[in-house]
């Protein structure tokens, strides 16, 4: 396949990530905004975050951490086997670990009352924003699998 075969073979698949992307951001967006109009539970003292907070906290950190971690392994994965949709799971994944760092820092506001459960939908909205598709990634893997020849049909491995 010529470059441009393959760039218009990845082009579908590009958009729906970035659709989903959008749509995961806007999720989020709209969790915060929640959380400005619903009123918290009652915290005895805000000033100081309690344990539970810490625990949401640490498991928020976890999904930001690992969803960059699993992104990378499936994406040399899917160069390695020549699977472009391994990179678009790879994508998918990574979106909704950082989503459930925004949704542990959303169940932080309504249990805790905690002010700082703003920071985890920041850190969720960073890891969103560091893992914006790239086209290169889905071509990477495209590429690797038309030039071993093993796909031949849109179907699956030859046939």
């Amino acid at each position: 396949m010529n470059p441009t075969t393959t760039q218009s073979a990845v082009a579908p698949r590009f958009r729906g990530l970035m659709l989903i992307w959008m749509a995961i951001i806007f999720s989020l967006v709209t969790f915060f905004v929640i959380t400005r109009f619903l009123p918290a539970a009652e915290a005895g003292d805000v000033a100081q975050p309690t344990q539970l907070f810490w625990i949401f906290a640490a498991l928020g950190f976890a999904t930001f951490s690992s969803s960059f971690l699993f992104k990378a392994w499936m994406l040399s994965q899917a160069s390695k086997l020549g699977q472009p949709q391994l990179a678009s799971t790879a994508y998918i994944i990574a979106f909704a670990l950082c989503e459930a760092t925004g949704l542990c820092g959303f169940v932080a506001h309504l249990i805790t009352g905690s002010p700082y459960a703003a920071y985890l939908f920041a850190l969720g909205a960073l890891g969103l924003l560091l893992h914006k598709p790239k086209q290169e990634h889905l071509l990477n893997a495209s590429t690797a699998n038309n030039v071993a020849g093993e796909i031949d049909s849109p179907f699956g491995r030859n046939g």
